[in-house]
């Protein structure tokens, strides 16, 4: 479930992610952001464990880190859409 925020962005609930404690919490929350890479690099720096490295789909690409009780939180970025004159593609 992905809702648009007034401001930009996206907030999503996902099940998506089958890690423990999610699998058994019953479900992961994700955060749309404006540079995966550099977030990564930065909470990576304040020794924030990530369960793994750069996943990408058609949309976006995301990877999913743990907060401090150890549940899993996907940070996601969009990838740009390009007009093709038909339409948007990614």
């Amino acid at each position: 479930m992905e809702h648009d925020l007034p401001g930009g962005g996206c907030l999503a609930l996902t099940h998506f992610i089958e890690d423990r404690p999610s699998a058994t919490a019953g479900g992961t929350i994700a955060f749309e952001v404006d540079d995966l890479e550099d977030l990564m690099r930065q909470l990576k720096d304040r020794g924030v464990p990530f369960r793994s490295d750069i996943i990408h789909s058609p949309v976006c690409r995301m990877a999913v880190c743990e907060d401090s009780e150890g549940d899993s939180v996907m940070l996601h970025q969009l990838k740009p859409r390009a007009w093709t004159g038909a339409g948007f593609s990614t």
